[in-house]
């Protein structure tokens, strides 16, 4: 078993354990997301409030009024995730903010993870 399935076994458990997930938000409601090259975000989530505020201290942004916050899990299904004109398209799990790698899941990925299964 490697390292990167191993996170997303420990991130799948505790997101399911507590029912959501945290993003990190600006003072205007706005969510921190990173573009990529094509169309679309990929959006840092994670499992636990001590992970973001992890991440927020060891990253430089140019927002300092970023607050961790969470979502519960059905609302991020069935609102962030499902709405295309937000256009995420993959998630970054547990970031820390001291390397540049980071765990990708695919919106399906992620879906699957947690036993979601798509309606039509």
């Amino acid at each position: 078993m490697n390292i990167d399935f191993i996170g997303q076994i420990i991130f799948s458990q505790e997101v399911q354990a507590n029912r959501q997930v945290w993003v990190v938000k600006g003072r205007n409601e706005n969510i921190y997301a990173m573009e990529l090259d094509q169309a679309g975000f990929s959006l840092p989530v994670w499992s636990a409030k001590e992970r973001a505020v992890e991440f927020l201290k060891n990253t430089q942004l140019l927002d300092g009024e970023l607050e961790p916050h969470p979502i519960g899990l059905d609302l991020f299904i069935n609102i962030y995730l499902s709405d295309k004109m937000l256009g995420i398209n993959e998630l970054l799990i547990n970031m820390d903010g001291n390397s540049a790698q980071a765990l990708v899941l695919s919106l399906d990925e992620f879906l699957d993870a947690h036993d979601i299964r798509k309606a039509g």
